[in-house]
């Protein structure tokens, strides 16, 4: 906090961007002492709603006294902030419910494209022998509790399929392999530095999130590399894509099988992978959403 206030004190500053409503008590502190400056808080998601979510789940003395910071902070982000801003219609209503605000800027999540290839059909050869499903994230309340539910109700019913599970203390909460004949397709990795390979060896990224706020950056990135994507409504959160185009969007067991059953030609996949790597480019890429942005600060000053 000192070396920001020495920076106040020093530079010419107009306007500062908060990064997460979790920096509240920051935000106090610089409205209290410096009247001239407006602040922009960035959602990530709305913490007080992500916190009920994680409780459901994980309701552990220590998660509620971190819940309870994180509220304090987020309610101080709410009143010191000249502006909030929320990557989805859904976080906004939800600024509605639990603090009667709104956003006065939705933005969408941007992600700088690092790919930088055409989408190449030998990336989906053979899927009708051994589709392969990857999912991405690390070893969260949200993320655990969708694979679990994954595995004993959607791919225990499927044949000739992998999953890969990719993510940082993964492999500490799932084993390496799964050893009983049900599962003996699942692999565990933890976390990787170079995801690029990783995803040029997969079929599709499966993603049964049914918990969280915000955004999901595991999207964005699937769409980046120009993967087709099978997920929950919670995983397209925020995303204005078209579900059959890109993959699926599936909510139940049935749903989430009939789709990877649905999506077992080359044809299809390369298709809906083509579809993901545009939509992420038009939409979803950094350069896509700067303007945006800048105009919405430039109108602060």
């Amino acid at each position: 906090v000192k070396e920001i206030f020495s920076i106040l004190d020093e530079e010419p500053v107009d306007v500062v961007f908060l990064w997460s409503s979790k920096s509240g008590k920051l935000a106090k502190k610089i409205a209290n002492r410096f009247h001239q400056i407006k602040i922009v808080t960035f959602f990530h998601n709305v913490e007080i709603q992500y916190g009920e979510e994680e409780l459901k789940i994980a309701p552990s003395l220590k998660n509620r006294f971190i819940n309870l910071v994180v509220r304090s902070n987020e309610r101080h982000a709410v009143e010191n902030s000249n502006s909030l801003i929320t990557m989805n219609q859904r976080d906004n209503m939800l600024l509605k419910r639990y603090y009667n605000r709104t956003a006065d800027l939705i933005l969408p999540l941007g992600m700088s494209d690092v790919y930088l290839k055409s989408i190449s059909p030998d990336r989906f050869n053979n899927p009708n022998i051994m589709l392969k499903l990857i999912f991405v994230g690390s070893a969260f309340f949200a993320n655990i509790d969708g694979l679990e539910w994954l595995l004993q109700n959607v791919f225990s019913k499927l044949s000739n399929v992998e999953l890969l599970i990719i993510g940082k203390n993964m492999d500490k909460h799932f084993t390496q392999s799964y050893d009983d004949a049900r599962n003996a397709r699942v692999k565990v990795s933890g976390y990787v530095e170079d995801l690029e390979e990783v995803y040029e060896q997969c079929h599709i990224v499966i993603s049964p999130i049914f918990h969280g706020g915000g955004m999901k950056t595991k999207t964005a990135e699937a769409m980046m590399y120009g993967c087709p994507i099978i997920g929950s409504k919670e995983a397209f959160e925020g995303y204005d894509v078209d579900y059959n185009q890109i993959g699926a969007q599936c909510n139940t067991a049935k749903e989430f099988i009939d789709a990877i059953n649905r999506m077992r030609t080359s044809e299809v996949l390369i298709q809906c992978a083509r579809y993901a790597r545009n939509i992420f480019l038009r939409k979803y890429e950094t350069n896509a959403l700067s303007d945006k942005m800048s105009y919405f600060l430039s109108s602060m000053v």
